[in-house]
């Protein structure tokens, strides 16, 4: 039987030749792979823990993680001693074997972006004292892990690291992961300043400072900041309550949240200064997300199908798109 797809060569599996499958197979990466180093020892952090030794063994054994293929039955391999690294670039180059049964193996080189990330180990900053002027908390208002959280935190240790080549005080002593958000120490209470400052330019946030007595030097005391940041952590669809009213979350950008009324169906507008001194709840509900088709409409009103029990809905505004997706919270629909 030959090939289906070529109907050059004999069918060896599922109506397809060897190099149709071959073909077919496809060589996912990861976009820029990152890898945390401590500056000081080299050591490697893997998840929570810091390991010493094997650090060439353990950035293969990260790398060939992070690739896949289309094809489950597919196995990947690095070639003894492949990788080739470019400090000046920024990549590491690989070479790959693939295994798969009904086919030759394939061999491939595969150029892979990389980032170092460099944080004190908890030993080294044992041994150097874990010195830090500040520290700042990253919190959301939300129960579950958030990734807008780990953004923040990632944009503080990116900026850090551009800081760092500046001067040699401006350093992240440690971070540290927690229930409720991140902990971020950093070695000069300026780079503080300027990276929360950033951060409330660039979410929607509240910002307290406080300070504690961490001793005396030369007859002078010396103080650690805490700056406590609490970044508006909704999404689109979520409920909360504001001075007693109900709202849902339209869109929230960098100064300005946009909220509809539930009560009275319409939207309103809150800075950060006024929405963080309103007395509001987080309810942790979100509206059902609804896929809507458009069935008809005109000038004044457009008529749409829920895909999923196929009521009609009419909006009374003119939209053109065939499909739009919505929010259904208590019988009601809601565009945001």
């Amino acid at each position: 039987m030959k090939c289906i797809n070529c109907g050059t060569n004999e069918a060896v599996e599922h109506g397809l030749c060897s190099a149709c499958i071959t073909s077919s197979i496809k060589i996912n990466t990861p976009g820029v792979y990152e890898i945390t180093v401590c500056p000081k020892c080299e050591s490697v952090q893997v998840g929570k823990r810091w390991m010493e030794r094997d650090g060439h063994a353990l950035f293969e054994k990260k790398l060939l993680n992070s690739i896949s293929s289309n094809d489950e039955t597919a196995k990947i391999h690095i070639e003894d001693s492949s990788i080739r690294i470019n400090a000046y670039k920024g990549t590491a180059t690989l070479f790959i074997s693939v295994e798969r049964p009904n086919i030759p193996d394939i061999h491939r080189e595969i150029e892979i972006p990389y980032k170092v990330r460099k944080v004190s180990c908890p030993s080294c900053n044992k041994a150097t004292g874990s010195y830090y002027e500040a520290k700042v908390q990253i919190r959301g208002f939300k129960d579950v892990d958030s990734k807008i959280l780990e953004n923040v935190t990632n944009y503080i240790l990116n900026r850090m690291e551009t800081l760092s080549k500046k001067s040699g005080d401006s350093f992240v002593s440690s971070v540290e992961r927690l229930t409720e958000g991140y902990d971020i120490y950093l070695g000069k209470k300026n780079d503080s300043d300027k990276v929360c400052r950033e951060i409330s330019r660039d979410y929607f946030s509240s910002l307290n400072v406080s300070k504690t007595l961490a001793g005396m030097k030369e007859g002078h005391e010396i103080y650690r900041y805490t700056y406590s940041m609490r970044i508006l952590d909704l999404l689109p669809g979520d409920i909360l309550d504001v001075n007693g009213v109900e709202f849902m979350v339209k869109k929230v950008s960098p100064q300005v949240l946009y909220l509809i009324d539930l009560e009275r169906k319409r939207d309103l507008q809150m800075r950060q200064s006024e929405f963080f001194s309103s007395r509001f709840s987080i309810r942790g509900i979100t509206g059902e997300r609804r896929k809507l088709i458009r069935i008809s409409g005109d000038e004044k009103e457009t008529v749409f199908m829920d895909a999923r029990d196929f009521r009609q809905i009419i909006l009374e505004e003119k939209i053109s798109d065939e499909e739009i997706d919505i929010f259904l919270y208590r019988e009601d629909y809601y565009r945001v």
